[in-house]
């Protein structure tokens, strides 16, 4: 009777063995995607891509903005500069740092002043380039 007991232990042990292989496998696999989830979470956030200039024909108070695919990613407000000697005249600059947050590295933005689109650039993270933008304006005139 002894025998026919261990027998019918031994393959539910195994069974019993089996499972509990299979939940540290599972408790490991959870453990290591736990984890990387944390480092990915951890990044530090990219570096802005930073650009500034004059705006030729454009008026102080005046929206600067850049767009990737219509997303404003950053904006600002046209101001009046004067240059250090006397003889400069007053200028029209703007300056704006484009978050990177979830954009790809040279993915092309749009500027627009005023709504009107004025010029393209690359992004890069990190750089602060000079891009000196123009505002055209086209007057239609008609007869009656």
């Amino acid at each position: 009777m002894q025998a026919r007991h261990n027998a019918l232990a031994g393959p539910a042990s195994r069974d019993n063995m089996r499972k509990e292989n299979r939940m540290r496998k599972l408790l490991v696999i959870t453990a290591v995607i736990i984890l990387l989830v944390g480092l990915a979470a951890d990044q530090p956030p990219a570096l802005p891509s930073g650009f500034y200039g004059y705006v030729n024909g454009g008026r102080a108070g005046q929206t600067v903005t850049i767009q990737v695919g219509g997303q404003v990613l950053a904006r600002s407000t046209v101001f009046l500069w004067q240059g250090k000697a006397q003889e400069e005249h007053l200028r029209a600059v703007y300056s704006l740092d484009a978050s990177m947050d979830g954009i790809m590295e040279g993915t092309i933005a749009t500027f627009k002043v005023g709504g009107v689109k004025v010029g393209s650039a690359e992004l890069h993270s990190g750089t602060n380039v000079q891009k000196d933008l123009t505002v055209t304006r086209f007057f239609l005139f008609w007869r009656r």
